[in-house]
């Protein structure tokens, strides 16, 4: 939508929204009978009149448009001197998705394809990766074999490609912080000391001695007789 034509729309509610509200309020208001005495003043008169006729206008160009104005469905690629060459909209759409979902990464789960009354056609996408993607890298390789394909295919009148990225099927975590890893190298060097120290343990028999008293060569020796 043009900015003309926004804000005609803008001036036709908003008219229509002050007329309904002002004559609610004077015939149907507990103020009616002070708001009836404004009728009496010509400047309020004339606000008044303003606001009707816009929102007369604003009726008639819709009743209008809803009659005869109907949306392209075929945009005009070239003219031969036998008649127009022509794609429809479903075939940008079709192609559209078929090059979002040939990298394998994402599909397109929505694409709108619009024509307007100069003959330019844009095309509006709604991506969903398989599963969390670097999308500022991404998006701008998807951006250009989009537009250089639906180029190829609607010429010259292709106007505008967005794309909006919806939610990853499988979300997960690109770029893990230091912290994260300096933890899993803790837990890493903390499993791999326990299993060297579990080894060495294992390795050791403890021998007990006769009496609390005993030296460690008088409990060698014994442990030695009883052998």
């Amino acid at each position: 939508m043009s900015g003309f034509k926004r804000f005609c729309l803008f001036i036709y509610s908003l008219s229509g929204l002050l007329l309904f509200a002002v004559d609610a309020l004077t015939f149907a208001s507990p103020w009616a009978d002070q708001l009836s005495t404004l009728l009496l003043i010509p400047e309020y008169t004339y606000v008044l009149g303003t606001l009707a006729a816009f929102t007369v206008l604003g009726l008639l160009a819709t009743f209008i448009t809803s009659l005869v104005g109907h949306a392209k469905t075929a945009v005009v690629v070239a003219q031969t001197d036998t008649g127009d060459i022509t794609v429809s909209r479903d075939a940008i759409a079709s192609q559209a998705a078929y090059i979002v979902a040939a990298a394998g990464d994402a599909r397109a789960r929505d694409v709108y394809v619009t024509i307007n009354r100069n003959n330019k056609v844009d095309v509006f996408i709604k991506v969903i990766p398989f599963a969390s993607m670097n999308v500022v890298t991404r998006g701008p390789e998807l951006m250009e074999q989009l537009t250089s394909n639906l180029a190829l295919l609607c010429g010259e009148h292709l106007g505008s490609v967005h794309i909006s990225y919806m939610d990853a099927k499988e979300p997960a975590v690109l770029v893990k912080n230091d912290e994260d890893s300096a933890e899993d190298f803790d837990e890493q060097a903390d499993g791999t000391q326990e299993e060297s120290c579990g080894s060495q343990y294992d390795e050791i028999t403890y021998i007990p001695s006769s009496s609390n008293n005993s030296t460690p060569s008088n409990s060698t020796t014994k442990a030695e007789e009883d052998n």
